[in-house]
């Protein structure tokens, strides 16, 4: 009728173990999920980052053209002559600019073309309640500002870039002349950000920004559906700030994932209870707890099979070393990405298998996981067969039970495209700063034979080119060089 008190012990034994174990895999999958969400959202971050990038980067190509205006402006004292063919000319060369117009005092005196922006003329953008903010403030601080989006009054949804432009007069003072200013439509000039591209990834998106007369926020393109709990990334525009906010489509919460690894974990939990239960249980016992301990060991070898697909799942090369540097073990599918063959690898140091500076990386993320427990963040550059890859070390200390000397897990990251991308995106730079340099040049110069020389210069010293030269066809169809600079 009543339990014996040895049945009662098995019973508290095996309750209070599933308890302290399933508390504890709870405790595990919650920071696990933690993790992922974490991790995810970082993906999303680059991800945005990089939808962002070619935004900034087409908005600024199209706005230099407000520059080149400029120029023309104040070599011409306040006019610019045949300003209609001009603009004609250049309106190709900017992809993102629909028109482009010269405002004397801020009044829209010409607009290139007339065709669908005539209503634009003689408007006062100094004093318009709509325009006058950014305009004030571009004439203000004497720097380019993007202004909008707004309604333009020639019809339809844009933004405007303003220039202001200042000449000297006869006593050597600047006085403020006016604007030169380029109309960007949107959202045609959003495309080379590729945001349909975003929502066919499964995520939903919002490009907006803070109205400077309103303080409320603005959308400037959005999906069908606003993203929720969204990462945001910051566009640096000219005089102003426009905000990138993605979310995935289904959410940052994976409940069939998180389900998943309780029901695992509780599983565990229960099979801990038993064990304990069943080592507890008296001598009488002993052929149903090797029965048990069989079936114990099923299940540790089902986790350890588990344990294994999921470290072969990773994608980054995971060492364990001594804080010396020394190779103990190596995991990863990737061997194309050692610096040597896994046979010469294990029993070596760094300083034995990595370049020099590439090994006092490795050696510093050591010396730090060992003070604070972890490092992350510190990368190393490698000339493999396939060409040069960059890595990112996380390093941490492996917790050990024993008096033996400490050991680290190395988790080493390929990161290789993003840095090509941060070297790209350099490149382009470089490139639009001669572009813009050129210009000034056409503008100075009065005829080639000065062009030509500083062209060659100003790529060399804003391009990042190491020797640049121009040839012209002569009368027997042979190109002859006519200005170089810099050595090949």
């Amino acid at each position: 009728m009543f339990a014996t008190p040895s049945l009662k012990n098995l019973r508290i034994t095996g309750l209070v173990v599933f308890l302290i174990a399933a508390a504890l895999a709870t405790v595990l999958s919650l920071q696990s999920e933690q993790r992922r969400q974490h991790a995810n959202r970082e993906r999303v971050q680059a991800l945005a980052g990089d939808h962002a990038q070619h935004l900034e980067e087409n908005l600024l190509q199209a706005l230099s053209a407000t520059q080149a205006l400029a120029a023309w402006v104040q070599w011409g004292q306040g006019d610019i002559p045949n300003f209609e063919a001009l603009a004609t000319s250049m309106l190709p060369l900017y992809p993102g600019v629909s028109a482009m117009a010269l405002e004397p005092q801020g009044v829209v005196q010409h607009i290139v073309p007339l065709d669908g922006n005539a209503h634009a003329i003689g408007l006062d953008l100094l004093n318009h309640p709509e325009r006058q903010k950014e305009a004030r403030l571009a004439r203000d601080s004497g720097k380019l500002t993007l202004a909008g989006p707004f309604d333009l009054v020639q019809g339809g949804l844009g933004a405007l870039g303003f220039f202001p432009v200042f000449l000297t007069d006869s006593q050597g003072q600047q006085r403020f002349w006016g604007f030169t200013n380029v109309v960007i439509r949107l959202p045609q000039a959003l495309g080379p950000a590729q945001f349909e591209q975003l929502v066919k990834q499964g995520y939903h998106y919002a490009l907006w920004r803070i109205d400077p007369a309103t303080q409320q926020r603005q959308s400037i393109a959005q999906s069908a559906t606003l993203p929720v709990d969204a990462v945001d990334f910051d566009l640096s525009v000219p005089n102003a700030t426009w905000t990138l906010s993605v979310s995935p489509a289904a959410g940052w919460a994976d409940p069939a994932g998180l389900s998943l690894k309780l029901a695992l974990g509780w599983l565990v939990s229960v099979l801990l209870a038993l064990v304990a239960r069943q080592m507890l249980a008296s001598s009488k016992q002993a052929q149903t707890l090797q029965n048990s301990v069989g079936n114990q060991a099923g299940q540790i070898a089902a986790l350890n099979h588990h344990l294994q697909a999921t470290l072969d799942a990773l994608p980054d090369l995971m060492f364990e070393m001594t804080l010396q540097g020394r190779y103990l073990d190596f995991h990863s599918p990737r061997t194309e990405l050692l610096a040597v063959p896994v046979p010469d690898l294990i029993g070596r140091t760094v300083t034995e298998v990595l370049p020099a500076e590439a090994a006092e990386v490795c050696l510093l993320a050591l010396q730090e996981a060992s003070k604070a427990g972890f490092s992350q963040g510190r990368q190393i550059t490698l000339q493999l067969p396939d060409g040069t890859h960059w890595f990112e070390l996380s390093v941490a200390r492996k917790a050990s039970q024993t008096d033996t000397a400490a050991s680290f897990i190395v988790l080493s990251h390929d990161i290789t495209d993003r840095k090509q991308a941060e070297l790209k995106v350099e490149r382009l730079s470089k490139l639009y700063a001669s572009l813009s340099q050129c210009n000034q040049a056409i503008v100075r110069c009065q005829n080639e034979s000065e062009l030509f020389p500083v062209l060659c210069r100003d790529v060399i010293h804003f391009g990042g080119m190491k020797m640049a030269w121009i040839g012209v066809v002569n009368d027997q169809g042979h190109i002859e060089p006519v200005a170089s600079y810099g050595v090949g």
